[in-house]
């Protein structure tokens, strides 16, 4: 009887030590998703108009392959495409087509197309202000004094302080050089895209130009259409920016203030950066840039 108990005993200990084991198996962390054996660290510098993409996306990458960190920093195009000539990070981002001055001085970089967007002029959602012609925003941000146009007479102008892809756009457009806005007279400098669409959000009486995702981001700006005497352009829309990125119907916004986005690396990437470029122009990214009013290459190409 004794020896029966004893027996009985051993089988239910062998199977409570199973059924542990098992538990485990179950509750033990889940399979490593594909990419898993990556690991390092990224660092991405530039363009304002891209860091909230690059923010989304660095996350994203992260929780996918836990063992790589993406740092993201702004400061500007400008601060991206030297930032990655001088090796100072792995990946640089700037909203605009790079210069020929950048690639003859950092001649080993290499230019990945990211995705699109362009540049639009705001006003305070509270002005009665639907459209401006092309000859008003060049006396608004000319680098000479001139007389501002009677119906912005008392606005406040708003331009970027620091170099960015933006304001090159837009000065290349209004001007054909990229540093006439830089030093407009009498308008106030503010800090990246955000800082733009801030300043012209505070107040009425307030124009700016900021990158369309922003400015359709951002419920107390309102964007504006434009006329050059040729053309009278809507206000843009995603709908219409669209066609006009994809070629599709170019007479819906100037062709002028459209940009490429753009990450830029010191000679060809190393196989981590490959990894998360190619993330970035994967479908599974897509997201992140509709999220942000931009376009992937997923929906320009």
């Amino acid at each position: 009887m004794c020896s029966s108990i004893k027996r009985m005993v051993i089988l239910i200990t062998i199977v409570l030590v199973c059924t542990s084991a098992l538990m485990l198996q179950c509750t033990a962390a889940p399979p490593t998703t594909k990419g898993s054996s990556l690991s390092g660290s990224i660092t991405i510098s530039g363009s304002t108009t891209i860091q909230p993409v690059n923010e989304l996306l660095a996350k994203a990458f992260h929780k996918n392959n836990i063992g790589v960190i993406v740092n993201v920093q702004g400061g500007g195009s400008g601060k991206g495409m030297t930032d990655v000539g001088e090796k100072l990070v792995d990946i640089g981002s700037a909203s605009e087509q790079i210069p020929q001055s950048i690639m003859q001085k950092y001649p080993g970089i290499v230019v990945t197309q990211i995705g699109a967007s362009a540049v639009v002029p705001i006003v305070n959602v509270q002005d009665n202000v639907n459209s401006i012609n092309v000859d008003d925003l060049k006396k608004l941000y000319d680098n000479k004094q001139v007389e501002k146009p009677a119906a912005f007479k008392d606005f406040t102008v708003y331009k970027r302080a620091e170099t960015s892809g933006t304001a090159d756009t837009w000065s290349t457009y209004l001007f054909g050089d990229k540093s006439t806005v830089y030093d407009a007279v009498g308008t106030i400098g503010a800090t990246g895209n955000p800082g733009v669409v801030d300043g012209v959000a505070s107040a009425p009486k307030s124009i700016g130009f900021a990158d369309f995702g922003f400015a359709e981001n951002n419920p107390r700006v309102k964007i504006i259409g434009i006329t050059d005497g040729k053309n009278s352009y809507p206000a843009a829309t995603r709908e219409n920016m669209l066609k006009v990125l994809k070629k599709t119907d170019t007479s819906l916004y100037p062709a002028g203030l459209t940009r490429p986005l753009n990450y830029i690396t010191n000679g060809k990437p190393t196989p981590l950066v490959q990894a998360y470029i190619d993330y970035v122009l994967s479908p599974g990214a897509v997201w992140a840039f509709d999220k942000n009013g931009y376009f992937s290459m997923q929906e320009v190409k």
